[in-house]
């Protein structure tokens, strides 16, 4: 899962950019579809990391208390999720203004939210991509204690 979700996270970084560097070429169908197409796999990473974790999440906790393991294992995948919650939503919300912003406002107000977004976007792709890593870390660790059972 977390390569599937980095190779999706790179996808859609260069649509992103694709999509901001389109615009300077003149707005068209192309901007647009390349618009459409980056905000949809924008979308796509963060949902996709948000069910990685919370499925993880869950293995987790089933595990740890069918082995009786300490809650600490329980708090670190909790923590695991809350620090890629953040990235998540600030990340649909970046990408939600500048797709809202084309609609409403086209021009430098459009420019400028997506500039945000595509600033924004890689560094919550790589938080995200790091949080699926840890999680499915910690999912290993807790199998391995359960062989050693």
């Amino acid at each position: 899962m977390p390569r599937i979700v980095a190779a999706l996270a790179l996808a859609a970084g260069l649509l992103l950019a694709a999509a901001f560097a389109s615009a300077f070429l003149g707005s068209g169908a192309w901007h647009e579809t390349l618009g459409w197409m980056a905000a949809g796999a924008a979308a796509g990473v963060h949902g996709l990391s948000a069910l990685a974790l919370a499925w993880w999440g869950r293995r987790i906790v089933a595990r740890s208390v069918g082995l009786g393991l300490p809650t600490r294992v329980e708090a670190q995948a909790e923590r695991n999720r809350g620090k890629a919650l953040a990235c998540q939503a600030l990340g649909l919300g970046t990408i939600a203004l500048a797709a809202w912003s084309a609609w409403a406002c086209p021009g430098p107000w459009h420019r400028g939210l997506t500039a945000l977004a595509l600033g924004f976007q890689p560094g919550a792709f790589v938080a995200e991509a790091v949080m699926v890593a840890a999680q499915g870390r910690l999912a290993r660790e807790v199998d391995a204690m359960a062989g050693e059972v």
